[in-house]
């Protein structure tokens, strides 16, 4: 059995269904961006259509972004929660996972 990932677009506010870096670009709304960024999907949707550095800078952004919060509360907790928290609520991890707008279909050979 093989599977394959299936290419999703990210559907904008404008109802532009985006595939591209430059598609994004154009049609960008920053709600339907950030609710992308913070759900993960940004970062799969990148992986997806081999946009490769995106993901990296968005991963390390995210581990900034969760220090700095827990700086500011004047919590310290150790680097591997933080670690784990990112990589399961921020789509760090390389795995495609499933989510409304992709889906991995299984194909058999008949």
């Amino acid at each position: 059995m093989v599977k394959r990932i299936v290419k999703f677009p990210l559907k904008m506010k404008n109802g532009a269904q985006v595939r591209s870096l430059e598609e994004l670009r154009a049609n960008a709304d920053v709600e339907s961006i950030m609710q992308y960024y913070f759900s993960g999907q940004l970062s799969r949707w990148c992986r997806v259509f081999n946009i490769n550095e995106l993901p990296e800078k968005i991963a390390e952004n995210n581990e900034v972004f969760v220090n700095r919060v827990l700086e500011i509360i004047g919590v310290e907790l150790p680097a591997e929660d933080i670690q784990n928290y990112v990589n399961d609520n921020f789509g760090k991890s390389d795995e495609i996972k499933v989510v409304p707008d992709a889906y991995e279909e299984k194909i058999t050979d008949d």
